[in-house]
């Protein structure tokens, strides 16, 4: 492959010059998707309740693996480093970008959003095309 070559950069490029559909997908070896979602607590959530949080989710988003078609890794980062602006963040890998709203409106998904929406706020994410 040629010094500088990126799957992500050529996806990117080929969607821009209107070489492919944006919402389409062309299946390249090495290409995956990246969901990046990072939170920050609510201000009620006292730091008891935000410790069985942490340990909950780190069960709860990695369990979505097999479970949901596509997706295939998922981690979460807690408690983030001092420097960081969020309070938790979300690393989730799926195969190919049909794969997002795959994700989001399964049921298994659906559950554990609906505990993260209960307890934090000013949601920040980023799905992204990559080449591993």
């Amino acid at each position: 492959m040629p010094a500088g070559f990126s799957f992500a950069r050529c996806f990117s490029e080929s969607v821009r010059f209107g070489m492919i559909e944006k919402d389409s997908y062309v299946h390249w070896e090495g290409i995956m998707v990246r969901h990046i979602v990072s939170w920050n607590f609510r201000p009620e959530v006292t730091e008891e309740k935000k410790k069985e949080l942490y340990a909950y989710f780190a069960e709860a988003f990695p369990a979505l693996v097999g479970k949901i078609p596509g997706v295939l890794h998922a981690e979460i980062a807690t408690p983030p480093l001092p420097s960081s602006t969020k309070d938790m963040c979300l690393y989730v890998e799926m195969e190919k970008p049909e794969d997002i709203p795959v994700y989001a409106n399964h049921p298994e998904h659906l559950k554990v959003a609906q505990v993260v929406r209960a307890n934090f706020q000013d949601r920040c994410a980023t799905d992204i095309v990559a080449s591993v």
